[in-house]
């Protein structure tokens, strides 16, 4: 698997892109751009291997170590089990805790974490 990121100014990044997607290299790989938020004026370009997806890699890694679940963590909403935003990374470490501490008096692993997304969601209600 490649991943290949690439940093330039914008106008270069949009040409780089244009002229990938028309070659013969286009075929086969994924590319993700975006500007960069912290330097004005440049953009970036992520090139992958068209099979590498964040779904394959939960199944392929679920696969090697025979895992009977996973949980997610991500900013965007809906695609992960936890929506973690940005600055609220503490977030991860705190359901992790609750989600694995071994405490033997505590519910089954799934009811635990239904419980903590409707935590999670309460807290956010009383935040806005």
């Amino acid at each position: 698997m490649l991943n290949l990121y690439i940093i330039d100014e914008t106008p270069a990044i949009l040409n780089t892109v244009k002229e990938i997607r028309e070659s013969a290299a286009g075929a086969g790989i994924r590319l993700v751009t975006g500007e960069d938020e912290r330097h004005p004026g440049y953009s970036y370009i992520n090139i992958y291997d068209q099979e590498a997806t964040r779904q394959n890699m939960i199944t392929y890694l679920r696969q090697l170590i025979d895992a009977k679940a996973s949980v997610t963590f991500g900013s965007k909403e809906g695609k992960y089990d936890f929506t973690i935003a940005e600055g609220q990374e503490n977030k991860v470490i705190k359901i992790m805790r609750s989600l694995y501490r071994p405490v033997i008096w505590q519910k089954p692993y799934e009811v635990k974490m239904e419980k903590i997304k409707e935590k999670l969601k309460a807290d956010e209600h009383k935040a806005e």
